[in-house]
């Protein structure tokens, strides 16, 4: 299983929410509804920061926030800070922790009719049992 980085609120109206973080443009924190991680609050600028993930690290930019951006109590100037795995966060009284969680593995589900779930037909549960290892299969070899 693959560890995936993820930014945990432990302090603030937040609490307990967690942002898988994606690679890409960055992941966006901010006021605005088109962020990736929306924090409610007017302290918070639109768009306050930006978690970068690069060259196997973690990443926390400022985007011209009013009010700043801290990593590890060290505020975020000119150049994005390394966030390492339980380093901390704090935009206002907004705290998140970087975790890193496993990423769960994909599950097939194969919905069966109603009608035939009902009737309880040993020939339905055949053809199911055969469906699905054929999908698992699939997955399988379309995986490796």
């Amino acid at each position: 299983m693959e560890q995936v980085p993820v930014l945990v609120a432990i302090e603030g109206p937040l609490k307990g929410k967690s942002y898988p973080l994606q690679e890409g443009d960055g992941n966006t924190i901010g006021r605005a509804d088109e962020c990736d991680i929306t924090i409610p609050d007017n302290d918070v600028s639109r768009q306050h920061a930006r978690v970068i993930l690069h060259n196997a690290a973690v990443w926390v930019q400022d985007d011209n926030s009013r009010n700043g951006v801290f990593v590890n109590d060290k505020r975020v100037v000119r150049r994005p800070l390394e966030l390492r795995p339980g380093g901390k966060v704090t935009i206002g009284i907004h705290v998140f922790q970087l975790e890193l969680q496993e990423e769960p593995e994909e599950k097939i589900v194969i919905p069966l009719p109603k009608e035939e779930i009902e009737k309880g037909s040993s020939k339905t549960m055949w053809i199911a049992i055969a469906v699905a290892i054929l999908a698992i299969a699939v997955a399988l070899f379309f995986k490796t």
